[in-house]
């Protein structure tokens, strides 16, 4: 079963801070509150579009379950595991619209430049993935 991860607009006003960011560097996040994260870049790929199931947390158009995969620029550092299944939201945790999803080029296949920030201290959001080349602090007008 994939794995919920928070992917959005709380994570995207991040972006110019995490290219600052080489792989695996901690760094303090305001995320939820004052904590502590190590910081690796990477790639995600979209490896799945599938329905949403009608019980999940779902924008009200179509929704989907973006399933990605992401593989850190530098698989040789131990700290750098590649994720599997993860599953991108929008907003509260929603299941975004396909054609959202579609009109930011997230297709099938398609490759996005990825940092992923994992927690190591304090009592935030416990894994956080920006897709650096994709605006989802939009997704509002579309999901209702």
């Amino acid at each position: 079963m994939p794995n919920n991860i928070k992917v959005g607009a709380v994570c995207f006003m991040f972006t110019v801070f995490l290219f600052s960011c080489s792989s695996s560097s901690q760094n303090s996040d305001p995320i939820g509150g004052s904590c502590t994260y190590m910081s690796t870049t990477g790639t995600a790929t979209i490896v799945s579009l599938n329905g949403a199931s009608t019980g999940s947390n779902n924008c009200n158009n179509n929704p989907v379950e973006v399933v990605f995969d992401f593989t850190p620029a530098n698989p040789a550092d131990a700290n750098t595991a590649t994720d599997t299944n993860r599953v991108l939201t929008v907003g509260d945790g929603k299941n975004p619209p396909l054609n959202y999803v579609l009109s930011k080029g997230l297709t099938v296949g398609s490759t996005h430049p990825c940092t992923r920030q994992i927690e190591i201290s304090g009592s935030c959001t416990p894994v956080v993935f920006t897709f650096t080349d994709v605006n989802l602090s939009d997704y509002a007008a579309s999901c209702f």
